[in-house]
């Protein structure tokens, strides 16, 4: 059997009309999960094969109270 594009949208349209509105939303938000996990993998694989982050340091951050008020952040290296 051949479809057509006409056929198709028929099909599609008789799909939706077939599937609650909530399992619709959930099918739509799984979606755009799966979407997003694989473009986060995307740059991950991006970032590792570029190299740009080999030597990536984590530093760690303390502020005491009096430091609170002021807007500068001095890093030491």
């Amino acid at each position: 059997m051949r479809l057509t594009n006409r056929s198709l949208v028929r099909a599609v349209r008789a799909e939706n009309r077939l599937i609650p509105k909530r399992s619709k939303q959930r099918k739509m938000q799984q979606k755009a999960l799966r979407k997003r996990q694989l473009k986060e993998q995307r740059q991950a694989r991006k970032e590792r094969l570029s190299g740009l982050f080999l030597n990536e340091e984590v530093l760690s951050l303390k502020v005491t109270e009096e430091e609170d008020h002021c807007d500068d952040v001095d890093v030491l290296m």
